[in-house]
């Protein structure tokens, strides 16, 4: 097992400089997502210098998408004005990855969000995985609240002919479960791994970081 302090090693990386048109070609792949979801009453762009960013205005929530890339969605789940949320599908290092955001219902705990979660994973089809992990430790800055409890399960699901690596976490923020589910190609999953727990690390550290600043 690997771990890291991820909060050490993101104030220690600056930001790099990009052009201003390059800014404006991300900007405008992230408007483009927006637009073709219909989902401009629920989303901002909020690319900055990187990659294409739009933010999930209710829960806080910020997908970041790959340049280019025509799976790039957002995605509904439920119904979004009565316990429902939203989300979206990106394919970070080109591994699978779904993150959303859903109003957490009366009653519900983490141990119920996050076997709700994995209910469809734990099947004749999906064995636990017991492979190399990477631990991804969060550090909140001086003051700062500390970030949410995270569950995760690790799986390998049967498809075909091939092993998945198939990962979810949850988290309870503010009224909203976050979840992420990422998958990849069996043989990669220690890197799916480490990739899986900086995603979710540095969503949580944004949205922690907004909270603060309201």
């Amino acid at each position: 097992m690997f771990g890291f302090a991820l909060a050490a090693l993101l104030a220690a990386t600056p930001a790099p400089k990009a052009e201003p048109a390059e800014v404006a070609a991300l900007r405008a792949q992230a408007d483009a997502v927006i637009r073709a979801a219909s989902a401009q009453r629920w989303f901002v762009n909020d690319t900055r210098w990187d990659l294409p960013a739009v933010r999930h205005t209710e829960s806080g929530l910020r997908c970041l998408f790959q340049p280019g890339d025509t799976e790039n969605k957002i995605i509904y789940v439920g119904h979004v004005t009565s316990g429902g949320g939203m989300g979206c599908i990106s394919r970070p290092s080109g591994f699978s990855q779904t993150l959303t955001a859903v109003k957490i219902a009366d009653g519900d705990t983490l141990d119920t969000v996050f076997t709700g979660s994995v209910r469809d994973l734990e099947t004749a089809e999906a064995r636990a995985y017991d492979g190399p992990r990477t631990v991804v430790r969060v550090e909140p800055a001086p003051g700062a609240p500390r970030l949410a409890e995270v569950r995760s399960g690790r799986y390998l699901v049967r498809r075909g002919d091939q092993d998945i690596f198939s990962l979810v976490s949850v988290a309870l923020v503010d009224g909203w479960v976050i979840r992420q589910q990422l998958e990849a190609p069996a043989a990669r999953a220690e890197d799916a791994d480490l990739l899986a727990g900086v995603v979710m690390s540095t969503t949580l550290l944004d949205l922690a970081a907004r909270k603060t600043a309201a």
